[in-house]
């Protein structure tokens, strides 16, 4: 897109403007966060908010060498970016390119790994809550919720009639066993090497698996 049109988008999920790189760079540093924790985004420098072009006033290379060493001392983990300059009506525009990030949630390190994280709601940044940064964590392993393992969801809970109900739907003419839970991976069976807080050998549902074959008034 052709920064004329870029000028024209409203600030939102992936896109902000800025004058200058203010001298309070907390604001910037929760937008850098919360792209990263989000799809990704784009901060032009040099722009109002009425979308007149500026510019900015130092060298391209110095502003680089600037915002590279806060980022890098002030996110963790260190976020994917890079910078990039366009022209416009013989004025700079300067752009920090936030990826998003594989490795979430990303905070802010004065803040810490818990009160530290942002994402972006609209055009602005929020503080993330419990739920949310759980979800953060869980997209960095690339698991959904229903594969979460919650160690007070063991087999004693198992309803056995559900999971033979649950078998014959399939057209599987197999009785269900606790093994059979691992196969369809309702349930993932651990040791002493895997989780040493864990029961040697316990069998622990996933919330896929709870949700399905719990006994009722679980």
């Amino acid at each position: 897109m052709k920064i004329q049109e870029i000028l024209k988008q409203p600030e939102g999920k992936c896109l902000e403007f800025k004058k200058e790189i203010p001298k309070n760079r907390q604001n910037l540093l929760k937008t850098v966060v919360a792209f990263a924790n989000g799809s990704g985004g784009n901060i032009y420098v040099g722009v109002n908010d009425d979308r007149t072009v500026t510019g900015i006033k130092e060298e391209p290379f110095d502003l680089e060498e600037k915002l590279s060493s806060i980022i890098y001392d002030s996110i963790s983990p260190i976020p994917n970016l890079f910078f990039q300059t366009t022209a416009f009506e013989d004025k700079i525009i300067f752009i920090i390119r936030v990826l998003p990030g594989a490795n979430k949630p990303y905070y802010l390190k004065k803040l810490g790994p818990e009160g530290g994280i942002f994402v972006r709601i609209g055009s602005t940044n929020r503080k993330a809550d419990s739920q949310v940064a759980a979800e953060l964590r869980r997209q960095a392993r690339n698991i959904s919720l229903d594969q979460e393992i919650d160690p007070s969801f063991d087999c004693d809970i198992l309803d056995m009639r559900l999971l033979e109900k649950f078998t014959e739907l399939r057209g599987s003419k197999i009785k269900p066993t606790l093994d059979y839970l691992v196969k369809i991976k309702a349930a993932q069976r651990y040791d002493h090497t895997q989780i040493r807080r864990l029961n040697l050998g316990r069998l622990f549902l996933w919330f896929f698996g709870a949700i399905l074959f719990a006994r009722a008034g679980f």
